[in-house]
């Protein structure tokens, strides 16, 4: 079961009424894929979730960081494979991207040019205005991963480039999405959105029935680990995705490894 839950992959629908979503504009699908953490062999995994999110039929991707393997970084896929596996997305629908803790570096630098080169579309402190079939908008505003990373009980102004969110206001005319690898300070601190998502947690990877993570790793708390729809302290919604990878261990048990599709609508 330990190693076996690795290979489940599954779809978590999730339904989201949407401020300034036109009542007459029909539900669009919203993919997103969190914690790749692929490895050299991962080809074939990566092929199967490319194949999964093209069953969803997307009218948007987003993909929230951590491409590369955690259990061996030495065996991590290269940036530019990573890049070529995913590629087949940019011929669904438009792709959008933010990267993660284990994005830093060369490594980063190399993937952020595959990506661009692949047509996807960066938001780390970026805003983009998607368009879907039914005519809506949405804006999608992402955050740059800090290489520093947040600490219990430290001023979250100075990390993620939180200044930036509590800074910008909704727009009038159509919902906000906000987009980060690290949804932390989506939770503590006051931002401005219909909706924040982030990955980063696993969901805890190794939880108890009904989804609690086992253990804590500082600042996270077993509760605020946990993925799913939660509020934050200022009231602002937050998904947390389980995520598709491993880290630290070689195992999933009680939290599956997660394609995330919003179903975006009216409220």
């Amino acid at each position: 079961m330990f190693f076996a839950e690795p290979l489940c992959l599954t779809v978590e629908e999730v339904p989201v009424g949407l401020r300034c979503w036109a009542p007459e504009c029909a539900e669009a699908r919203v993919v997103m894929l969190a914690d790749l953490h692929a490895a050299q062999h991962d080809g074939p995994r990566l092929e199967r979730i490319v194949q999964c999110t093209a069953e969803q039929k997307p009218e948007a991707v987003v993909l929230l960081g951590d491409y590369f393997s955690a259990l061996k970084p030495g065996k991590a896929m290269k940036p530019e494979q990573v890049a070529a596996y995913l590629a087949p997305l940019a011929q669904l629908c438009p792709v959008y991207y933010v990267c993660g803790n284990h994005d830093m570096g060369k490594n980063g630098s190399r993937l952020r040019k595959a990506f661009k080169e692949k047509g996807f579309i960066n938001l780390e402190n970026a805003e983009q205005v998607h368009t879907f079939a039914n005519g809506q908008k949405l804006m999608l505003r992402g955050v740059t991963h800090s290489a520093e990373p947040a600490k219990a009980g430290a001023d979250l102004s100075k990390h993620y480039q939180a200044r930036r969110f509590a800074a910008a206001k909704l727009p009038a005319d159509m919902p906000l999405l906000a987009v980060a690898h690290n949804p932390y300070y989506f939770l503590h601190a006051p931002i401005w959105a219909d909706l924040a998502v982030g990955g980063h947690t696993h969901g805890g990877q190794v939880c108890m029935p009904g989804g609690r993570p086992l253990t804590m790793h500082a600042p996270w708390s077993p509760q605020a680990a946990r993925a799913g729809m939660k509020r934050g302290d200022s009231g602002n919604y937050v998904y947390i995705s389980r995520g598709l990878g491993l880290s630290r261990l070689p195992i999933r048990f009680c939290c599956p490894p997660e394609i995330t599709v919003l179903e975006l609508k009216a409220q």
